[in-house]
């Protein structure tokens, strides 16, 4: 009895394993206090950028053949990964490149930020297109994002139900 019972959670263990796939990002951000932006480093599958991009932009996206792709990949990013002062203020996304190593792309970009950082609002949106609920799977987008402020560390976490988060530093 107990081996059967064993079996059958080993089986919906594996089960709801397989079942539940993620995709996810993850940024590496740093606050330079010269520069007054944040600078980011956001990791990404290539291979989900490509579909995701082939899908918006209604073409075949190669990352490595695609004549524009730089533009391409900053429009999808400066759109889903915001952040907007207290007031609402969109503070602007400043593409710097891209980096591939196989399987995984970092993209490089600043975040210009004239207002005190404090209370800033972010949301981190990539791969949300992806999320689907079907029957026998759910596949879910979270990014973590990682922010580096003076001394300061926090994580943040976004998903399709909790897209945006406050930022809360203390300016030293």
């Amino acid at each position: 009895m107990k081996k059967t019972v064993a079996m059958i959670l080993l089986m919906c263990a594996t089960t709801f394993t397989f079942a539940h796939r993620y995709h996810f990002t993850i940024s590496e951000v740093e606050w330079n206090s010269k520069n007054k932006c944040f600078e980011v480093g956001l990791r990404v599958d290539s291979f989900e950028l490509e579909n995701i991009l082939s899908k918006i932009y209604r073409k075949k996206v190669n990352l490595d053949k695609t004549k524009d792709i730089d533009n391409l990949i900053y429009s999808y990013v400066k759109k889903r990964f915001v952040v907007k002062t207290p007031k609402g203020k969109l503070c602007p996304v400043v593409w710097i490149g891209k980096e591939i190593s196989g399987s995984q792309m970092w993209l490089f970009f600043e975040v210009p930020v004239k207002e005190k950082v404090k209370n800033l609002i972010i949301s981190n949106q990539i791969f949300f297109e992806s999320a689907t609920f079907e029957a026998d799977t759910i596949h879910t987008p979270i990014n973590i994002v990682n922010i580096r402020f003076t001394s300061s560390k926090k994580s943040l976490y976004f998903t399709k139900n909790k897209p945006q988060e406050v930022l809360t530093f203390r300016e030293n």
